[in-house]
């Protein structure tokens, strides 16, 4: 039986920013600070809203969110794009400092920009401006990914808290939490479909009222 090699324990000096760390010690180490501090806010959200699991009062939700889009504007910044005539066709396009005559009229647009959008002035701009439109459904959908994913996130970093010794999602998904997610999803999916897509069947409004009274039926005594 082949012998296993001898681990050397190395007592290191106290952190400094991880100064006195190699390099996959030091990944390890800021990872760990991230997730530290991921916990930390989550805490802080459950304890500001304690049925964060049930579901958020619009407003709330809508606050979280923003924050959520500002920080993804930090990460994305805003890119200039303008319309430019090639083979005597008017095209919009991203505006590069290698172009060699930039457009006189041109504009910033990032995710929340995109958003800003309303459903009926995106959907207009498909037929009056099909580039325009393809620039900003990618931007949309990068935007409402990106929130998405934060808000869930957040609800699993709460499970967490509350669950800490659920070892599979199966010893922690009750009927409430399964519920739970599964509107969460539905509410993200209702409002890309209608905002994105164009979908006329997809309310959100009516899906909000109809959650809203899923949970008033099912948390009566």
């Amino acid at each position: 039986m082949a012998k296993m090699p001898a681990v050397t324990l190395e007592v290191k000096e106290p952190i400094v920013n991880g100064s006195n760390l190699d390099s996959t010690e030091l990944l390890g180490y800021q990872f760990s600070g991230v997730a530290d501090k991921a916990t930390s806010i989550a805490k802080a959200i459950y304890e500001k809203f304690p049925n964060i699991l049930e579901g958020l009062a619009d407003e709330d939700k809508a606050k979280l969110k923003r924050g959520m889009m500002l920080r993804q504007k930090e990460n994305n910044p805003a890119e200039e794009y303008g319309y430019v005539t090639m083979n005597g066709s008017r095209h919009f396009v991203k505006i590069s400092p290698t172009m060699i005559e930039k457009p006189k009229e041109t504009m910033w647009l990032d995710s929340d920009i995109a958003l800003a959008y309303t459903p009926h002035e995106f959907g207009k701009l498909k037929a009056d401006d099909n580039e325009k439109y393809q620039v900003l459904l990618n931007l949309r959908r990068a935007g409402i990914k990106y929130t998405s994913n934060k808000f869930r996130a957040i609800t699993t970093e709460i499970k967490a808290l509350l669950n800490p010794d659920a070892g599979t999602r199966k010893a922690i998904s009750e009927f409430v939490v399964y519920m739970t997610e599964l509107f969460s999803d539905a509410d993200s999916r209702v409002k890309v479909s209608q905002k994105v897509r164009g979908d006329t069947t997809a309310n959100p409004d009516k899906f909000k009222k109809a959650e809203k009274a899923f949970w008033a039926e099912y948390n009566k005594a």
